[in-house]
């Protein structure tokens, strides 16, 4: 297991404590909170959490050519999506989250969409955030790449303002999968102008911790800061 991945689910299980605090409005108290153990808890969760659904065109055009692509990228595979962070843990009482990052240390590695060029819609994304250096969000580069928060900076925050305004929530279990899989590792695809994405390294590990403590920095646990 790679240290990104390792320092992330660490520290997440942790960050979003189960503490009960005293302004609470409707705090539960529950005499077992005091005996239960962490690995006996279990959560309904979702995979991908972040996603949205693949454009329609695109999703069509990858159906067509299903017997082209390499099985991993079924695009069956792909007809789903999720709510908001937010309205899967009010709505569905969803308490685990996954997340996939794509190391973006310059910037603007994602403002492009190759597989738009095959179907007749704008390759730029237009989005600025995208332009910006930082951890991305999405769920296969080039293809596959809508997103209800296109920075990891901006997942943190949806979860820490719902925890913020839940106060008394047992802990929350986010999967952060550091992404370094794409369409160029295929020798075909890459020979159509697919590119692989940047690689991770010890820098770019310290980076996600950062990112992490700048988001929950003021809540993490002294003990906690010091291992992020």
């Amino acid at each position: 297991m790679s240290k990104p991945l390792i320092a992330i689910l660490f520290c997440f299980v942790f960050i979003s404590s189960c503490k009960k605090d005293k302004d609470d409005p409707d705090p539960i108290v529950i005499s077992q909170d005091d005996v239960l153990r962490m690995n006996e808890i279990q959560v309904i969760a979702s995979h991908n959490s972040y996603r949205q659904m693949t454009t329609d065109t695109v999703y069509s055009f990858l159906l067509s050519v299903a017997a082209l692509i390499p099985p991993e990228y079924d695009p069956v595979g792909l007809d789903y999506h999720h709510l908001t962070f937010n309205q899967q843990m009010n709505n569905y009482n969803v308490r685990g989250l996954e997340i996939d990052i794509y190391n973006d240390p310059v910037g603007g590695v994602f403002r492009t969409r190759l597989i738009n060029s095959y179907v007749g819609l704008d390759t730029l994304s237009n989005i600025p955030e995208l332009d910006e250096p930082g951890f991305k969000v999405l769920h296969i580069k080039d293809v596959d790449y809508n997103s209800h928060y296109n920075t990891f900076r901006q997942a943190l925050v949806a979860v820490r303002n719902w925890s913020l305004t839940h106060p008394g929530h047992i802990p929350l279990f986010i999967n952060v999968e550091s992404k370094m899989d794409s369409p160029a590792d295929d020798p075909t695809l890459s020979s159509l102008g697919f590119l692989p994405p940047p690689p991770y390294d010890p820098s770019a590990a310290d980076a996600i911790d950062e990112e992490i403590k700048a988001v929950f920095g003021q809540e993490l646990p002294e003990f906690l800061r010091r291992i992020c």
